[in-house]
């Protein structure tokens, strides 16, 4: 089963796709030097809403032409604390739905994750992607979002 996990920034997405068949599981996207498993904003997007959310909803159809077997989309969404609503967090839920928008119309079921739901949080995250993909540490750029995606993709094997 492939299992696709989602985290957005504003200026990057981080993708993961994993290949779990009950037992073990494989990132199929490993390959972060041909950036199969980062996407990043052109930078005469960044500053316009409506381009960049365009943008985004083709290379994530991309990815679901790439992989048309995915079984489950789970996003991991931003935290959202007491600070209220500000540029970035809304740019972040505008994000989100063109992600869930995305994956609805690829016919992809999707699940939104926390990481109170994920059992795990910002410090622990890369850890616990560890333990999902023992070899996590030999991608090029793996931080602290692509071990959220790798986090959240797992989740969704259970949905």
């Amino acid at each position: 089963m492939l299992l696709l996990g989602l985290r957005a920034s504003p200026k990057t997405i981080r993708y993961a796709v994993l290949d779990f068949d009950g037992q073990n599981v494989r990132l199929v996207n490993a390959d972060s030097e041909k950036k199969e498993n980062k996407i990043n904003f052109p930078t005469d997007l960044l500053t316009t809403h409506e381009k960049k959310l365009a943008w985004l909803y083709h290379e994530l159809t991309e990815i679901f032409n790439l992989y048309p077997d995915i079984a489950m989309v789970s996003i991991k969404s931003n935290e959202y604390g007491r600070g209220g609503q500000t540029k970035a967090s809304r740019e972040a839920a505008y994000i989100d739905g063109i992600m869930m928008l995305t994956a609805e119309l690829n016919g992809k079921p999707v699940s939104i994750k926390l990481y109170s739901s994920l059992k795990t949080n910002n410090k622990i995250v890369k850890e616990s992607a560890r333990k999902i993909i023992d070899s996590v540490d030999s991608l090029k750029s793996f931080d602290e979002k692509m071990a959220d995606a790798i986090v959240v993709a797992f989740s969704g094997r259970s949905v």
